[in-house]
């Protein structure tokens, strides 16, 4: 099997059946609702904070390629005020990567992670 490319729909060879394709923006769904499930991490279409007029769901998640055809996934995120950032962040990575493949058996060789606001939650 070939690697899969980003910008079109993503195949899987299957038998003498058929194929299978996957479009990148199923991908992208698939990252956005991963990362609902790690707590401290916002996907940034859910936040209504500052950056929400930036961001849209159609692109606070993006699927790539990068130059050596590797599957790269990039997306805008908030945390919460008082989290250990990184540590979240790297459990973020973690599952996107694992929630991907699991649901698709596509290899994920990246996932970049740009935290761009904080949640501060009023008490």
């Amino acid at each position: 099997m070939t690697t899969p490319t980003a910008k079109d729909a993503l195949s899987h060879e299957v038998d003498a059946k058929g194929s299978i394709n996957i479009a990148p923006e199923v991908i992208e769904t698939i990252a956005r609702i991963a990362c609902e499930h790690i707590e401290g991490a916002l996907p940034i279409n859910e936040y209504q904070g500052s950056f929400q007029a930036f961001f849209s769901k159609a692109n606070s998640v993006r699927l790539y390629n990068d130059e050596s055809g590797q599957v790269v996934v990039e997306m805008a995120v908030v945390s919460e005020y008082g989290r250990d950032i990184p540590k979240t962040m790297l459990a973020l990575q973690k599952h996107v990567k694992e929630t991907i493949y699991e649901m698709t058996d596509i290899l994920v060789d990246r996932v970049n992670v740009v935290v761009c606001d904080l949640a501060i939650w009023e008490q």
